[in-house]
């Protein structure tokens, strides 16, 4: 399997899961419309993902001992599913019974292009195996040519007008409450635009292959995989943004509790010895980022609870001299990761106090988790740049 092919491999898959994960999420009845029209495309790009790679175009062609027909299968996907991303942009922009004779027009329409390209296709000579550049080799053959326009300039034509609905349906006023739907929809207009593109490249080579310039051919072979990149990745990003970008708030917790619970793992795993047993961490709650750093929290506050009685002042005074002009929370910090060290190793050496004592450090009172978790992380900072020395 070359690189190329690798590509292509990877991109049907991500257009297959994309339509598994649609079908398995649908938040639509399986009858509507606008389900099945999303579905058909993504599997009609994944389709022709796996048809256009150099190894599945010299399987198809050896299985049906017909050359280049892999090619002709490229074509009438790509306009099938380009079919059927109109027909999915028109049910997103109109009621679905206002939208019936358009979509009857669209299936027309791509229908006699398909109709078209095959009969030209059938027509047409082309005995010698090209997976890779079948478009600029027989680019001067006339029905292949016209073949080749016919697919182009459907394709890019429906893309070309799907971008402008998509574009002009983001600014309409009731998607202002919509961000994610809107970004979704820009997204979605703007793979049209990086496709349109594409074609209109591509019908350019095919012109200048009819007056012998073949400068560009080159960039025509490379061209498909760095499209397919391209529309792949917005594609996806349109597709799952408008369902996952609601949620990113919580995901940003969810990653921002993780990163204060490596802050605090330090500090933690020195503290733990103090008391072994109060340390728990639910079975079901093991990747609940809030949930352990929840009980991080309460154990450091046991902890520093069971510790407080052999604060020592000096500790705190000698680490204030060399704290370097620190101020504030942030002093009150570093003395108090001082004294927690020096009470965590006298604890180890088996001194206990008979009463509490009072000490300059910030007893919290629990509740408010926020507070204490921002204490916490300064406290856990100020320990581990003291660990370093």
């Amino acid at each position: 399997m070359t690189a190329v092919d690798a590509i292509y491999l990877a991109v049907t898959v991500c257009a297959i899961s994309l339509a598994v994960y649609k079908l398995r999420h649908r938040s639509r009845p399986w009858g509507t419309p606008s389900l099945w029209a999303l579905c058909a495309f993504i599997l009609c790009y994944a389709a022709t993902a796996w048809i256009i790679a150099p190894a599945t175009h010299a399987w198809v062609d050896r299985v049906t001992a017909t050359p280049n027909l892999a090619a002709l299968l490229s074509f009438v996907v790509v306009t099938a599913g380009t079919g059927s991303a109109t027909t999915l942009a028109l049910y997103w922009g109109y009621p679905a019974d206002a939208v019936r004779t358009r979509v009857r027009t669209v299936f027309l329409f791509c229908g006699s292009a398909i109709v078209a390209m095959t009969v030209l296709f059938t027509l047409s000579s082309v005995p010698d195996e090209r997976p890779v550049d079948f478009v600029t080799y027989y680019a001067t053959e006339p029905t292949v040519a016209a073949t080749v326009l016919i697919w182009l300039l459907s394709a890019g034509g429906g893309w070309a007008v799907i971008t402008g609905w998509c574009f002009s349906w983001a600014r309409r006023p009731d998607f202002a409450a919509l961000p994610w739907l809107r970004l979704g929809l820009r997204l979605y207009g703007l793979s049209g635009a990086v496709y349109a593109v594409f074609t209109l490249f591509r019908i350019v080579v095919v012109c200048a292959n009819w007056f012998g310039v073949t400068t560009m051919n080159g960039l025509d072979t490379a061209s498909p995989v760095v499209a397919a990149l391209a529309v792949n990745f917005i594609l996806a990003a349109a597709l799952l943004l408008p369902a996952w970008g609601p949620r990113w708030p919580l995901l940003r917790t969810w990653l921002s509790r993780w990163r204060a619970w490596w802050i605090l793992r330090p500090l933690h795993q020195a503290l733990a010895d103090i008391d072994p047993g109060a340390v728990l961490v639910a079975r079901k709650s093991r990747l609940d980022s809030n949930h352990r750093v929840r009980r991080m929290v309460m154990e450091l506050g046991d902890w520093r609870w069971l510790l407080a009685p052999l604060f020592d002042p000096l500790v705190a005074d000698m680490a204030e001299a060399a704290a370097d002009g620190a101020t504030g929370e942030r002093l009150r910090a570093v003395r108090e990761a001082a004294q927690l060290k020096a009470a965590a190793e006298a604890w180890r050496r088996g001194v206990r106090a008979a009463a509490p004592s009072t000490s300059d450090g910030d007893i919290r009172d629990g509740t408010d988790i926020q507070a204490e978790l921002s204490w916490w992380l300064q406290v856990a900072r100020a320990y581990d740049r003291r660990s370093d020395r």
